[in-house]
């Protein structure tokens, strides 16, 4: 770690140097150590809830009464197919419902799920048509373009592995996708119940796309959400 002379108003900035060569000020490292999974990790944040995350990404299980239900899938295929690995450590029961917090962690479903036709797939009702456009779910239509270009640049599409310009933070990676359409979508403020679970479904709010759904677990206290 070097101090040297910042474009700041002059201020002294600390620089770290990542495992990849990156050159980062070293602030922005401990803040990245609290934003991502740098391991991956089983958190349980309450009885038959757990959390599986690795780098940014995360899928929640819901160990229920008929089987469990998971709160995402994943950005790939592959993800999906981790994140089974994950599932199966800790428990045996049938996946029973899939829930989509929105259009980016959809990828990973057939990995989870396999081929059974059967499984409820919960989401937001414009899922299935941003999906179709692409998966940005802009607001306004006009701006999906520009918004898929800063997306590559903000998760460093472009680049170099290695070397002080390399990756200081998240990174996108294309692969293949299983993603399934929803087959259920809910409305606001809907209730059902999957597994013998109670789900209350919110599908007012936004976070970095349109179609976003925040579910509470009334029995448990539990919110699942792609906002906090």
């Amino acid at each position: 770690m070097n101090p040297t002379r910042g474009p700041y108003m002059g201020a002294t900035v600390a620089h770290a140097t990542l495992p990849n060569g990156a050159l980062i000020p070293a602030a922005t490292q401990r803040k990245l150590a609290q934003t991502m999974y740098a391991e991956p990790v089983a958190d349980r944040p309450a009885p038959g809830v757990t959390v599986f995350g690795g780098g940014f990404l995360n899928l929640t299980l819901v160990e229920c009464d008929d089987g469990v239900l998971v709160y995402d899938t994943g950005e790939t295929l592959e993800d999906g197919a981790r994140f089974l690995a994950q599932i199966r450590q800790v428990c045996a029961k049938p996946i029973v419902g899939v829930l989509y917090s929105h259009s980016h962690y959809v990828h990973g479903t057939s990995a989870l799920v396999g081929d059974d036709p059967d499984v409820p797939v919960v989401g937001h009702p414009r899922l299935n048509g941003n999906l179709a456009a692409g998966g940005a779910g802009s607001v306004f239509a006009e701006a999906g373009p520009l918004q898929s270009a800063r997306t590559l640049e903000q998760f460093c599409h472009f680049l170099p592995a290695s070397g002080p310009d390399a990756p200081t933070s998240i990174e996108v990676h294309f692969g293949r996708s299983g993603q399934w359409p929803v087959n259920r979508p809910v409305a606001d403020r809907e209730q059902l119940t999957l597994g013998g679970e109670l789900l209350e479904c919110h599908t007012a709010h936004g976070s970095d796309t349109d179609d976003c759904l925040t579910v509470f677990l009334p029995r448990r206290g539990v919110v699942l959400n792609n906002l906090l």
